[in-house]
């Protein structure tokens, strides 16, 4: 692996798979060697998640990916907006781990939006679609991946790209890594669980048929906390300020599961859903679908901003 330092950043990259890797037949350390994520424990999502990539890996292309610091911008921990009770930056779905435990990894598919210009008046407005570990219930920092979309008024153009982040340090794209409107990508995040200053990010385009991994390690001071978990879309902080939020219709997050330090699963049956608001009235909405599926809804402050 190569490693290069962005800023106080450190990332290191993955060559392709050697020749001949078959990920069926392969053990974890194998499997992270060649850019792999681990089997899970729980053999349910074990034989979903060989069915889903390990056995049509070879369609895929693996892209060494490159890297890009946006100092701008800032994905980051769950802000309350203390009139409603809301959350100010995230809508979406959030699960605890059962007591003793900690989240060790998550993982999520969704289709990445199309946007449009959304409520208030702004030259851009943003959309970042993403799972992570950590951000709330007491915990400082954010260990997240997903996509961005966001809507310029003045070109009428949206603009989409990747990108990993491990909050408080800024967004990391990778710009290499095409992604565009109505992909259906794969993001997932495995750490060991509390204590972790290390983390592995593993994208699949399922629509471009392509896969890139990204090791990421955490800022200085910081250590994961794995308290909660969440597949969240969110208006993140740009330029040291709330963004305002592009009008992104739906997301729905599918096969949307974390795994405790234990082995054993934590699903959507339990989660909270979170709405977001803007000054007060809500903008965006999540209804918990399964286990496995939620769906975030844009409504543009069309309620009364209740909670």
């Amino acid at each position: 692996m190569t490693e290069i330092k962005l800023t106080d950043d450190i990332v290191v990259t993955y060559k392709s798979p050697n020749p001949g890797f078959d990920p069926t037949d392969a053990d974890n350390e194998a499997l992270e060697a060649n850019g792999f994520p681990p089997r899970h424990d729980d053999p349910v999502l074990r034989k979903q998640q060989d069915e889903a990539f390990y056995k049509k890996y070879r369609e895929f292309k693996y892209i060494v990916p490159s890297f890009k610091v946006n100092p701008h911008k800032y994905p980051g921990p769950r802000i309350i907006d203390e009139a409603t009770g809301t959350s100010k930056n995230w809508s979406g779905a959030e699960v605890f781990p059962a007591s003793g435990q900690s989240i060790a990894i998550i993982t999520g598919t969704w289709t990445v939006p199309t946007v449009s210009a959304g409520i208030g008046n702004a030259t851009t407005y943003y959309c970042s679609s993403w799972v992570g570990i950590d951000g709330d219930d007491g915990s400082s920092d954010v260990c997240q991946a997903g996509v961005d979309t966001n809507y310029d008024t003045d070109t009428d153009t949206q603009t989409t790209h990747a990108w990993v982040e491990w909050d408080p340090l800024a967004s990391v794209q990778i710009p290499n890594f095409p992604v565009k409107a109505g992909d259906i990508v794969s993001v997932t995040i495995t750490t060991t669980g509390a204590g972790a200053t290390s983390a592995n990010v593993y994208f699949v385009n399922w629509t471009a048929l392509i896969h890139t991994s990204i090791p990421i390690t955490a800022p200085n001071g910081t250590t994961l906390a794995g308290n909660c978990a969440e597949c969240i879309v969110e208006r993140p902080t740009i330029d040291g300020a709330l963004s305002l939020l592009a009008n992104y219709g739906s997301v729905e997050f599918t096969a949307c599961v974390s795994t405790q330090t234990n082995g054993t699963a934590v699903t959507l049956s339990d989660a909270i859903a979170l709405p977001m608001s803007e000054d007060g009235q809500t903008v965006s909405t999540c209804t918990i679908l399964n286990p496995a599926s939620a769906e975030c809804t844009y409504v543009g402050g069309t309620d009364d901003g209740s909670a």
